[in-house]
């Protein structure tokens, strides 16, 4: 068998690169389903695409798509007690490019939206 490796060939097959994964969890006043709405919210207005949220499992996904920064976000909402939600921010971005050298795109990512809840 011959393999032919042209670059047509390997167009488009190579598209995920190397990833890494950070994590973090904080906890909020207000019900989970009030979250659910302001976890959209966030995503929405920090420039996340595909925004979606499942109500049947309390998460929130979107990806983030910058120039230097290509990864997404996961939120997971728990309830704490009657009045507050756990909030665990799991962020994934490519981190094998020049710039992942200067600055973590994982934190970039969940520094954005750490920023938008507080």
């Amino acid at each position: 068998m011959i393999f032919d490796k042209s670059a047509e060939n390997l167009k488009g097959r190579f598209k995920l690169g190397i990833r890494k994964s950070k994590e973090e969890t904080i906890v909020v006043g207000g019900g989970r389903e009030q979250w659910m709405q302001n976890m959209v919210s966030i995503l929405t207005n920090n420039g996340f695409k595909k925004v979606d949220a499942n109500a049947a499992t309390m998460r929130v996904t979107g990806d983030y798509h910058k120039a230097t920064t290509y990864g997404g976000i996961e939120a997971i909402l728990t309830p704490v007690g009657d009045s507050q939600t756990q909030i665990q921010l799991i962020a994934t971005a490519n981190v094998d490019n020049v710039y992942a050298l200067f600055t973590s795109p994982t934190q970039k990512i969940l520094d954005k939206v750490m920023n938008a809840i507080h």
